[in-house]
């Protein structure tokens, strides 16, 4: 991606606002579009919020004595062999981890995670390797974590809740009455346009949050309309919408903010190695959805929770229940809303393919990716700027899922 989050969030809302008369407001999945560009206060999303770790409780990860090779490693795909190292420079790739256990077998940081503007937040005394660098939707795995976290300490009672048992503000939304479990598995039937087009959701979302008085939850709290003949559980149905929603839930079922419950339950228990960044709204209420910066190591970190059951340092920090929970891909009565050629599953907020080989995947715009095999303790995270991949091949994730078990499969023999 050659525009950091903000100048994309800003275009999609001035490409709202242009299209609009100067004088003349209009409305968009229930809110007010501002006027004209000259009347909008800067976005409160642009804010950062901090999760915090814990400089004295650092898992540690080690350099593998002989590092993994990949220049002449070939992946297939749609019956082609591609190189490895051709979709990694196609792919506009920032950075790429490669873990097997606490070894790192692989760690390279590219060109343009080093000259990228915006996209990348900087170490200050110019560590690559504690830059911080974007998820995007690796962020709703995140919040599905979240969730998880809550669960074990009864702060959520189960996850056929209805949402509004713990986020009152979406009792009169589409979400009144919706479980949990049909939010995290992206089947709530409540409406929402995704996309990034000047008429979507998330435009109206971002333009909604452009006023200092409003917050996402308020903007969710809008979002009155269902989609037709869809009871939920029935479809996958993928929307940033529904883990804003579990946002609210964490926050409502805590008591806090889910930056400071996912610092002391997660990030600093998992002995994360440097503090991520957070966009925030008006409100400093996190958007769920997305928005997360990390350290390419503190991915991998939480990505090799996953690929132990739960356990990291020897104390459990997911329960193992949610861990299968999560890495077993569900099965909609009804299928997909919007059919797909993709052999991709879904479920609690991770991507997991549908041969049941038993890896899975977090998976983020522009390419942001953190794939795990806990079978044989292998993680492999890859940050991106690839702004028209998806775009191009509508079996993106597919096709880097081939790329990450060709890497995972070499790691093995050269081991």
């Amino acid at each position: 991606m050659n525009l950091p989050l903000k100048a994309l969030f800003s275009a999609v809302l001035l490409s709202i606002l242009s299209a609009q008369a100067p004088q003349a407001s209009t409305h968009l999945n229930g809110v007010n579009i501002p006027p004209s560009p000259e009347t909008l206060h800067m976005p409160g999303i642009w804010a950062t919020g901090v999760i915090r770790n814990d400089p004295a409780n650092v898992y540690k990860l080690t350099k593998a004595t002989s590092p993994l090779v990949l220049d002449h490693l070939t992946y297939q795909f749609q019956n082609k062999d591609i190189a490895i190292t051709d979709t990694i420079n196609a792919s506009s790739t920032l950075g790429l981890l490669v873990l097997h256990g606490n070894q790192i077998h692989y760690e390279k940081y590219f060109d343009e995670a080093i000259t990228n503007d915006g996209t990348v937040d900087k170490d200050p005394n110019g560590d690559i390797e504690k830059s911080l660098f974007p998820s995007y939707s690796v962020g709703k795995s995140i919040t599905s974590s979240a969730i998880g976290l809550a669960i074990a300490d009864k702060a959520i009672t189960s996850i056929d809740d209805p949402v509004d048992k713990y986020a009152p503000s979406l009792k009169k939304s589409g979400y009144g009455g919706v479980s949990i479990r049909n939010v995290l598995n992206m089947s709530s039937g409540v409406y929402f346009d995704e996309g990034y087009g000047p008429v979507s959701g998330i435009a109206a979302m971002l333009a909604y949050l452009t006023w200092p008085w409003n917050n996402i939850d308020g903007f969710i709290g809008k979002q009155t309309q269902r989609i037709e003949d869809f009871t939920p559980g029935d479809y996958y149905n993928y929307s940033s919408l529904d883990p804003a929603a579990l946002a609210s839930v964490v926050r409502g079922a805590t008591k806090q903010k889910m930056t400071t419950y996912l610092q002391e339950k997660l990030w600093k228990k998992a002995g994360m190695e440097s503090h991520a960044n957070v966009q925030i709204d008006n409100a400093s209420l996190e958007l769920g959805f997305c928005c997360i910066k990390a350290t390419l190591r503190d991915y991998g970190r939480y990505g090799l929770i996953y690929a132990n059951a739960g356990t990291l340092q020897g104390q459990e920090i997911l329960p193992k229940t949610w861990i299968d929970m999560s890495t077993h891909a569900v099965s909609y009565p009804k299928g997909m809303l919007v059919p797909s050629e993709t052999e991709m599953g879904y479920g609690n907020q991770w991507w997991i393919p549908m041969d049941n080989a038993g890896d899975f995947l977090a998976v983020g715009l522009y390419g942001q990716f953190i794939y795990v095999d806990p079978e044989h303790d292998v993680v492999i995270v890859k940050t991106s700027n690839d702004v028209e991949g998806e775009a191009k091949n509508k079996l993106y994730v597919d096709q880097m899922l081939s790329f990450f078990r060709s890497i995972r499969n070499e790691l093995l023999v050269q081991s």
